[in-house]
């Protein structure tokens, strides 16, 4: 199974993310590396490479990541999955997210 990105994907996650990390919102405007296509699903847990298994990651999300899934909570000791960002309860967070000309995160709700 190929985890190869094509530049036609890579350019759609890219825009889909509005140019920002899609776990910790990041900018690419203001990070020292470029932002890269990461598997949700690690191709070595069966993820494909499509645009509903790609998020915008900086290095540092990414290699924080790597290539797990999941994690064991330390009070149950189940299984708990990570964050997705194109499905999480916040919808696709990185699209909600609207900005001003400041590059200040602006609130699409009221408190």
């Amino acid at each position: 199974m190929s985890s190869y990105v094509s530049t036609h994907l890579r350019q759609f996650a890219v825009e889909r993310a509005n140019y920002c990390c899609e776990y910790c919102l990041l900018p690419q405007s203001v990070s020292l590396h470029k932002h890269e296509p990461d598997h949700i699903v690690p191709s070595q847990h069966g993820g494909i490479t499509k645009a509903d298994n790609l998020a915008l990651a900086c290095m540092r999300c990414n290699r924080y990541k790597g290539p797990n899934v999941g994690s064991f909570d330390p009070l149950t000791g189940k299984l708990v999955p990570f964050f997705n960002p194109l499905i999480s309860c916040f919808g696709n967070f990185a699209a909600r997210i609207s900005r001003n000309e400041d590059r200040y995160a602006k609130p699409l709700t009221s408190l």
